[in-house]
């Protein structure tokens, strides 16, 4: 611990990439670890990620009635298979990390009819791994799926100083027809054990960036009991509280990134939109789902009965139609902090939690905020002239990857200093113009 700072020292990267293998199981776990991130992976159970530990500790939802604390399952994978009867509430679900192909439906060829689905997400996925001074990673590829006419892969790479995995999906068409399909990565987090029901309990959730258009489209996809609610408090990022409900709403101009914050962790989806691309879901960029306990099951749902408190976020790509031996790729990366919200920004180093203040008096400037650090490395904080060039740069410790961390700063600056940047990470993170202590006042 830096104890000017408050930030966590980050380790010392001593250690090198690796990839361990678990055979003791009923499935085989191979797990990607770095100094900063453990993430389990399991090839037999549709390629899922079921676990990813950061320092602020487990980020993902999986089935406690499926899998022990090892990612192993405690039944039978062929016995569990064997139960479904095809229908939505049969899906037995892990948990964890998965990609679909999108759109989802049971009525038309071009929809796809699961889960539960005994290939695509059920079927065991063949894998291999590779580890070098940089990080480790693992693909893992689907048999043929003869309705769709796909096979997917799925690579899972973590890298030295970043606390999270990218996950990219290739959709390989491998039939003898066209095919149009989206790739749709669904990544399952634990829900929050307390609903927020006032509007100032913001620190629990998920936030959506959706650009900078006032009049925010959201998607009501499935009311299962209700429609979603959703706060569009913030003209460039909304918020879907938690809440007793089971249901899906989606964005159509989600502009890069999602998070969910939960019992002090804080997980972050970050993507490249296609703008002007053709979506599925009525154009849905972006989808959350959430589900809590029902005692019942749900016949328009299939039959479904939620048995936990789970939220969704899930990343689309867009519609693509593949001729014959042709692919289609979606890479995320899925990062983990310790922090709540709300979450104003989420770059690739970090996300910006209190938003970045600087106050003057003719004595000192005053500068505060808040970021969660994806990344390891030093942070440093530049005051500005009116023409951006650097006045004074202030190096104010080291972050660690998977850690909060406040910026708290008293210093003399210069009188020309006009705006305060904040370095981490190899790029600016945070930004802010230097307000006089009256002004300030007045404004609050």
């Amino acid at each position: 611990m830096n104890p000017m700072t408050g930030i966590p020292s980050p380790s010392d990267g001593s250690a090198t990439p690796r990839v361990e293998v678990d055979d003791s199981g009923r499935a085989r776990v191979l797990w990607l670890q770095t100094d900063d991130v453990r993430v389990g992976v399991v090839p037999a159970l549709g390629g899922r990620v079921l676990s990813l530990v950061t320092r602020a500790g487990e980020h993902l939802f999986r089935n406690r009635e499926l899998l022990d604390d090892a990612v192993h399952p405690t039944r039978e994978i062929a016995e569990i298979q064997k139960a479904s009867n095809g229908a939505l509430g049969s899906w037995l679900n892990w948990g964890g990390d998965k990609t679909w192909p999108a759109p989802q439906g049971w009525f038309r060829p071009d929809e796809w009819p699961g889960p539960p689905d005994a290939v695509l997400d059920g079927g065991p996925y063949i894998a291999s791994w590779n580890v070098d001074d940089r990080g480790a990673s693992v693909e893992m590829r689907s048999p043929h799926d003869p309705r769709t006419g796909l096979s997917i892969r799925r690579r899972v790479e973590v890298t030295r100083g970043k606390s999270g995995y990218r996950l990219t999906s290739t959709f390989t068409n491998t039939s003898d027809r066209d095919v149009r399909w989206a790739i749709w990565q669904v990544v399952q987090l634990p829900g929050a054990r307390r609903v927020a029901v006032e509007a100032t309990e913001v620190g629990l959730g998920v936030w959506i960036s959706t650009g900078q258009d006032p009049e925010v489209p959201v998607e009501h996809l499935i009311a299962g009991t209700g429609h979603l609610k959703v706060d569009h408090g913030c003209a460039e990022v909304v918020w879907v509280p938690p809440q007793d409900v089971v249901g899906k709403v989606g964005f159509p101009t989600a502009s890069g990134w999602l998070a969910h914050a939960n019992d002090g962790r804080l997980t972050a989806l970050r993507f490249v939109p296609e703008p002007g691309a053709t979506y599925p879901d009525r154009g849905s960029r972006v989808e959350v789902w959430m589900e809590h306990p029902l005692s019942k099951p749900l016949p328009e749902l299939g039959g479904l009965r939620p048995r936990n408190r789970v939220v969704e976020c899930e990343v689309l790509g867009p519609l693509q139609t593949m001729s014959p031996g042709s692919s289609t790729q979606l890479a995320t990366d899925v990062l983990g902090c310790s922090g709540e919200g709300p979450v104003h920004d989420v770059q690739p180093g970090a996300c910006l939690l209190e938003p970045l203040i600087a106050v003057s008096d003719r004595l000192r400037l005053n500068v505060t905020g808040r970021l969660g650090a994806f990344s390891t490395g030093p942070v440093t904080i530049e005051l500005l002239d009116p023409s951006q060039a650097i006045l004074r740069a202030i190096p104010f410790g080291q972050a660690s990857a998977g850690t909060s961390f406040e910026l708290g700063l008293a210093v003399d600056a210069p009188d020309a200093t006009t705006s305060v940047v904040v370095h981490f990470g190899g790029s600016v993170v945070a930004s802010a113009q230097v307000n006089p202590q009256s002004e300030w006042r007045g404004r609050a």
